[in-house]
């Protein structure tokens, strides 16, 4: 179709809805407007508060924490001495451990204990005997002693006789010296005489010098006596310590050869993480002790540094408990106790229970307690 000029800028000029005419503003109250907003606005920069939302994951901890035992070596399992829930005292066993070495014969510190208890039974029966010898030595020296010096006392009232004898004796030649002298009696008597004195003098001589052999003998079993029990003595000192010594190595493989894990602190068993006949290794994780004590509760968080500036001490944070849905639970309060000036480690952050990527990003984390 063909139209003239004026119906087409008719046509494009023509309203196609309802239009609304503003009524007039005066620019001083434009302007009025503009500049209370302005001002509105600085104010809420300068004199409000606003905060940053950052969703962070966070451990609930007890304080004092319960306390780790761990395994000080390799080994098995051999005995679990508690169970879960028992109380505990400082020092109390735990549980038991078999650390020795094994090879084609078996357990190295069971082998070396048969040996040493083979050793201590041989030296036993030394010191048995040694024992029994010194007695039957010492008792056979000490019946001679006696002997010696019964025949003592015994000759020596037969030298006191002989000498009162022998002195009759001489007595009686001098008379028959002085018999001999007045003719009344023979040359052959006197001379009879004298042999029979002189007889008499050497037998009291024989008897006195039996006696002080008999004197000498006792003395010289008496020293024998000491000397016997001092050497008796000293070998069994030194046979003691040799088994002493074995003594000290049976338990040195004893210990060697089992080790017990006794408790560090007064508490509950909280949890037992291993079983009987079960291989562990250095620093595992043996069981947890809950110490005896009014228990309060933290969180703890791990905070990157980029979220770091926009929290203090004292600040209020809310918190969502994962075994409580925040749709029917809501969230709970908190308070920003501690807040760490130095990052963490990676391995104090591995001590916890860390359930997001921290070593994906290439953050520094700061310990936060609430």
């Amino acid at each position: 179709m063909i139209f003239r000029k004026e119906a087409l800028h008719s046509k494009n000029n023509h309203w196609s809805g309802k239009a609304i005419i503003s009524p007039y503003i005066n620019p001083i109250v434009v302007i009025f407007l503009f500049l209370s907003f302005l001002v509105l606005s600085i104010s809420v920069l300068f004199f409000c508060s606003y905060s940053r939302n950052v969703t962070l994951f966070g451990e609930v901890i007890s304080i004092p924490k319960p306390t780790n035992v761990t395994s000080s070596d390799n080994g098995t399992v051999t005995k679990i001495l508690v169970k879960q829930g028992d109380h505990v005292s400082l020092g109390q066993d735990l549980l038991e451990i078999n650390t020795s070495k094994k090879n084609r014969d078996g357990y190295l510190s069971s082998q070396q204990a048969s040996q040493l208890e083979e050793q201590a039974s041989n030296i036993d029966r030394i010191i048995s005997d040694v024992k029994k010898n010194e007695i039957d030595t010492l008792s056979n020296l000490a019946e001679q002693e006696d002997k010696y010096k019964k025949n003592y006392k015994y000759s020596k009232i037969m030298v006191d006789d002989a000498k009162n004898g022998l002195d009759i004796m001489r007595s009686d030649l001098d008379n028959y010296k002085s018999y001999r002298k007045k003719g009344l009696i023979t040359i052959e008597q006197l001379a009879s005489q004298q042999s029979l004195y002189y007889q008499h003098q050497n037998d009291y001589i024989n008897l006195r010098s039996s006696n002080e052999n008999n004197v000498l003998q006792a003395i010289n079993i008496e020293s024998e006596i000491k000397s016997k029990n001092s050497d008796f003595n000293e070998k069994l000192s030194r046979l003691q310590n040799e088994r002493n010594e074995i003594n000290r190595q049976l338990v040195e493989v004893s210990v060697s050869d089992t080790t017990v894990v006794s408790s560090p602190i007064n508490g509950f068993v909280n949890s037992i993480n291993v079983e009987e006949y079960q291989h562990i290794h250095t620093d595992d994780d043996l069981l947890k002790i809950k110490p005896i004590s009014n228990n309060k509760y933290e969180i703890i968080y791990w905070v990157p540094d980029y979220a770091l500036p926009f929290i203090s001490v004292g600040m209020t944070v809310s918190i969502r408990y994962d075994a409580l849905p925040t749709e029917k639970y809501g969230t709970y309060k908190g308070v920003i106790k501690y807040i760490s000036s130095l990052p963490a480690t990676q391995q104090e952050i591995s001590l916890f229970i860390s359930p997001y990527e921290h070593s994906k990003k290439k953050h520094s984390y700061y310990k936060v307690i609430v």
